[in-house]
């Protein structure tokens, strides 16, 4: 179960990472692509260690939903 889950939280770094390099090349980076990333470390929270809760309710659906936000604009 833990193997899956980490499964989902690496597709979404991979995603997140490969979108940060691509537009790193001398701009400012994207607040919305940086508050993703701080989502991602809320969900590993949220999956891996539960006693510690989070600022907020995340989910890997929640954070493909933001996703596609972020990416369709």
């Amino acid at each position: 179960r833990d193997q899956m889950m980490m499964q989902d939280v690496q597709a979404l770094e991979a995603r997140f990472d490969a979108r940060r390099k691509s537009e790193r090349r001398g701009a400012a980076e994207d607040p919305e692509l940086v508050s993703f990333g701080w989502w991602i470390q809320e969900l590993r929270v949220s999956l891996f260690a539960q006693q510690l809760g989070t600022q907020m309710p995340v989910s890997v659906k929640r954070l493909e939903k933001r996703w596609e936000e972020i990416t369709s604009v």
